[in-house]
């Protein structure tokens, strides 16, 4: 038993998968395919990124967000502006008032934070 012995080393090498737009546009087109030969519902027209579901909530309650409230200060710069120098003096205007409205909030919030 005292045979030199030699242990084979076993060597990985890692490759990064990537797949190009064709790819996944094929893997798509298969996959819809498939959906449907086994009556399985497809997206036929995906859209963009969804709402968040704390932004859905807040919507379906009432409460303001931060995109509906920029979205407000938008449409209200463009009815208040006849050029884009006004546009952008009443945008600079409501960005204003919004960071004077957090700093107020953020200020009563440290009051009572222990």
């Amino acid at each position: 038993m005292g045979e030199n012995r030699r242990f084979k080393r076993k060597i990985c090498f890692t490759y990064k998968f990537y797949n190009s737009p064709a790819d996944y546009a094929r893997m798509r087109e298969v996959s819809d395919r498939l959906c449907r030969e086994y009556a399985i519902s497809v997206i036929e027209n995906p859209g963009g990124r969804a709402k968040n579901y704390a932004e859905w909530q807040a919507e379906q309650n009432g409460k303001p967000t931060h995109r509906g409230t920029i979205r407000a200060d938008i449409d209200r710069a463009i009815l208040a502006s006849t050029t884009e120098r006004d546009f952008l003096r009443v945008m600079a205007g409501s960005i204003t008032a919004d960071m004077n409205r957090l700093f107020a909030a953020q200020e009563k919030a440290q009051k009572y934070s222990f």
